[in-house]
């Protein structure tokens, strides 16, 4: 999200008493990734770049990082047969989709509603599982997915009279049905290979389409001021390195359900900071869509 990997494992049930005891008290670490991750969208709203041009400095910066990061595990990627390389080939085409519809999103809306909607993937990963996988959804899910999606509605209809709004709010829509393809494709992968491998396969396609539809679109991309470029090398250090491999590390700790209900954090802490930065203060209607979907989601993916 911006949100990579943060239900890629949500099906795993890991009992915290089995793990070896954690280098970083886990807690402590979820809340910095949190925190990271909720600063992305005001990042984005402030560099002077078309959101092509962001989301391919974004992926290119975090593949390279990650790239290094990987060391000797990188050749886990060269033992991967023909159909895994499509699996992570197609994965990566998702998130590709992801990062340009949902950066693109926050030109035409406000960081409330396009964090929230697009904070919704979970819901679309319970519902494509249940469609795609025939995986058939418990009593919580549906009824987390029913409220997700009326408040969603309420959402949009706050922003009937403002049609850039509603387009903003449709391209968050269309950023959590991507994603959520993509965590649901790459999701067998993740067995394969750990978590640095797979984030510089995965991360590294995205930002050879991105750059391809960039080039497509002849976005330029040199020439920004030097400020703007600063943003995007730390819009891939933080959220991208930082906040998603800290959603990765807790989940060897904690209970896939515990992080990704705590990651429902994320959209307080960029609404707050859209009111800070932008004097982006929701509505009522707004407040009341959100916390619908929030507490939908919470709902769905809450494994008691």
């Amino acid at each position: 999200m911006g949100v990579f990997h943060r239900v890629t494992d949500y099906s795993k049930r890991i009992n915290p008493s089995q793990q070896h005891h954690p280098r970083f008290d886990p807690r402590i670490v979820l809340l910095i990734g949190v925190a990271v991750v909720s600063i992305a969208s005001s990042i984005i709203k402030l560099i002077n770049a078309p959101p092509l041009v962001i989301a391919t400095y974004r992926l290119g910066i975090a593949s390279s990082i990650m790239f290094v990061g990987s060391g000797r595990n990188l050749n886990q990627l060269k033992r991967l047969n023909i159909r895994e390389r499509l699996t992570l080939t197609t994965a990566g085409l998702f998130l590709c989709l992801h990062f340009a519809c949902w950066i693109t999103s926050l030109r035409f809306t406000t960081i409330a509603s396009s964090v929230i909607i697009v904070d919704s993937s979970p819901i679309f990963v319970l519902l494509f599982s249940s469609l795609l996988l025939k995986e058939r959804a418990s009593k919580n899910e549906r009824y987390g997915i029913i409220l997700s999606i009326f408040g969603a509605m309420i959402i949009v209809s706050s922003h009937l009279q403002i049609g850039t709004n509603i387009f903003g709010d449709l391209l968050a829509l269309m950023g959590a049905m991507t994603v959520a393809m993509y965590l649901i494709i790459g999701r067998g992968l993740r067995s394969k290979l750990d978590t640095f491998p797979y984030t510089t396969g995965v991360y590294g396609i995205s930002f050879i389409f991105l750059l391809i539809i960039t080039l497509i679109f002849n976005e330029p991309l040199t020439g920004y001021h030097w400020t703007d470029y600063r943003l995007m090398f730390l819009l891939a250090i933080g959220p991208s390195c930082i906040g998603h491999t800290a959603y990765n590390y807790c989940l060897k700790y904690l209970k896939a359900s515990t992080v990704s209900i705590s990651i429902l954090g994320e959209p307080l802490g960029a609404t707050i900071l859209g009111v800070l930065i932008f004097n982006e203060a929701p509505n009522a209607l707004m407040i009341l869509g959100g916390t619908m979907i929030v507490i939908g989601t919470y709902v769905a993916i809450w494994n008691p």
